[in-house]
């Protein structure tokens, strides 16, 4: 017999569990809920205003990187390379939507077709505690 999903396993530790809920609240909902997000942005101002705001968001990230560069430039008496400037330009856009992007990928493939399970990236033992039943054989 089989229980319902639970926050608390009793063999995690409570900073695995804290670190889980983290995942979940700041990285997998905003992930998965992105093309909701977007959809609503441009029923609610419009293709174009929908691109100048993505186009702020892009600018706004890019001084907050230009910034960060600058900062560490300062800090550690390093001089900045061209390859550093573009990757400071890069960034944003490659954080910012081409990252959650393959994240929402991922996430709706794994949730929608359970692909971890099936999956060496997973540890062999984080997968026979995730998808072992109570007797202790694998759930295929």
């Amino acid at each position: 017999m089989t229980t319902g999903p639970s926050f608390f396993h009793p063999l995690e530790r409570l900073p695995d569990t804290l670190q889980r809920l983290d995942f979940i609240i700041f990285d997998l909902i905003p992930t998965v809920s992105l093309p909701f997000y977007l959809i609503y942005m441009v029923i609610l101002l419009g293709p174009v205003h929908s691109i100048f705001f993505i186009s702020a968001i892009y600018f706004l990230l890019l001084w907050i990187s230009l910034f960060n560069m600058a900062l560490a430039v300062i800090l550690f008496s390093r001089s900045s390379s061209f390859f550093s400037l573009g990757a400071a330009f890069v960034f944003p856009f490659y954080q910012g939507m081409y990252m959650k992007c393959a994240r929402f990928v991922s996430y709706s493939s794994d949730i929608l077709f359970a692909t971890s399970r099936r999956d060496d990236y997973v540890p062999p033992r984080v997968r026979r505690a995730l998808f072992a039943d109570e007797v202790g054989k694998v759930v295929s």
